[in-house]
């Protein structure tokens, strides 16, 4: 991949979309891993967010049951924190069930359901979560996209981000103008991992014709359904059938609503020699609790497990997570 030089960056537009449901858990690193990396090249960067106005969680196939959820509290947060770096925040905030009242699932499901091997309790329950992530997406894209910015990053509010933004990325989007022109549709990037048969769909770097696309994707579900299976990721591949594809190593886990780490946590091939040691001494850890605190001590002293949100050495007692990846239990974790 070649990327240019560049002394100016035109402002980058941040798309917050979905449930806020654990920004608590995720906020510190958004400001480690996003914000500070686009400050640190002096990139001015606007921040838009969607969320639904929802009090209560229960999804069968994430675990969670009757979640409480309060997204006055985590706009308040993100407020502090876009106030603090000196961001303009964008918020809107709609009622789920006025959504989905709205449509007709029966609309979406010509060529089945996508989950139904799943055996859910409530039928097309995953379906509609969909619909309603497309729907968040498109409601707050089509107030970002007025600003016409060259790059866009798409992500939630609910990941909790391992690895810093390659500002990289940002430059090459960058030289991608606007043109209006379908089978010119920019560039997108995204990571390597979840793909599940098409494009991971948790986090995307666009250009801005690429971002219409990516971001507007819901106006044409209805209409693709009628052809094939709506997946998600399969759903986005045909989406950004035109669009140039790059990937770029972020890494990033699921935190739920109760608090639990989604377990399909990415990861690469080329991390993972660097991680056997770790992973080994870890499991050596978890297995024999017994052993002297003392030689614990130097044992996690000398493989230098650290958190990867603060970089604090980390002891199991006061760690979280898994092989390869931890946090402080009871600080970056709490």
């Amino acid at each position: 991949m070649v990327f240019f030089s560049y002394k100016y960056f035109m402002p980058v537009t941040i798309i917050f979309y979905g449930l806020t449901r654990s920004l608590k858990k995720t906020i510190k690193s958004l400001k480690k891993n996003i914000f500070k990396p686009l400050n640190d090249e002096n990139i001015p960067f606007e921040i838009y967010i969607h969320t639904y106005d929802l009090n209560e969680l229960t999804n069968e196939r994430s675990g969670e049951n009757k979640a409480k959820l309060d997204h006055n509290s985590d706009l308040n947060l993100l407020k502090s924190v876009t106030k603090e770096i000196g961001k303009n925040l964008t918020i809107k905030v709609t009622n789920q069930e006025n959504f989905l009242n709205s449509i007709k699932i029966e609309d979406y499901i010509s060529h089945g359901d996508p989950w139904g091997h799943t055996n859910e309790t409530v039928q097309y329950k995953s379906l509609r979560n969909l619909l309603c992530q497309l729907n968040s997406l498109r409601i707050i894209s089509e107030i970002a996209i007025k600003r016409q910015d060259d790059a866009y990053l798409f992500i939630r509010p609910d990941l909790l981000y391992v690895d810093k933004l390659d500002i990289e990325i940002i430059k090459t989007c960058e030289q991608f103008p606007i043109n209006n022109n379908k089978k010119k549709a920019g560039i997108v990037f995204t990571p390597p991992w979840a793909k599940n048969g098409g494009l991971n769909d948790r986090i995307a770097c666009c250009s801005f014709e690429s971002a219409k696309l990516y971001g507007l994707r819901f106006n044409n579900s209805q209409k693709y359904s009628q052809k094939k299976t709506l997946h998600s990721e399969t759903y986005l591949d045909s989406t950004l059938y035109y669009v140039k594809r790059q990937r770029f190593f972020m890494r990033a886990l699921r935190i739920r609503a109760n608090g639990n780490i989604s377990p399909d946590i990415p990861k690469f091939s080329n991390i993972e020699k660097q991680k056997e040691l770790e992973r080994n001494i870890a499991d050596l850890l978890t297995e024999k609790r017994d052993l002297p605190r003392e030689l614990i001590l130097n044992i996690c002293e000398y493989v230098d497990f650290r958190c990867y949100l603060c970089n604090k050495v980390l002891y199991p007692w006061k760690m979280i997570g898994y092989s390869g990846l931890y946090l402080c239990s009871n600080e970056c974790y709490a």
